[in-house]
């Protein structure tokens, strides 16, 4: 796949394979603008990481910024 963009509009998926890259003190990893606007994401939209180590996925959801989390 490398850096492609694979949308399945029949499932309703957008994949992309991505690599994980050193910058300063930390990890980065990039996500295509197809991957985030799919969800109706935007740049500077707030979004939560949850690392599930039993199926061994880490998934990438937005926030409700009208609650006011951070």
């Amino acid at each position: 796949m490398g850096n492609s963009v694979e949308i399945d509009w029949e499932q309703g998926t957008v994949t992309a394979e991505r690599k994980l890259r050193s910058s300063g003190n930390s990890t980065v990893l990039t996500i295509p603008e197809e991957v985030y606007q799919s969800i109706g994401l935007q740049e500077g939209h707030q979004v939560e990481i949850v690392a599930d180590k039993n199926d061994d996925v880490i998934r990438i959801q937005s926030v409700d910024e009208s609650t006011g989390s951070d």
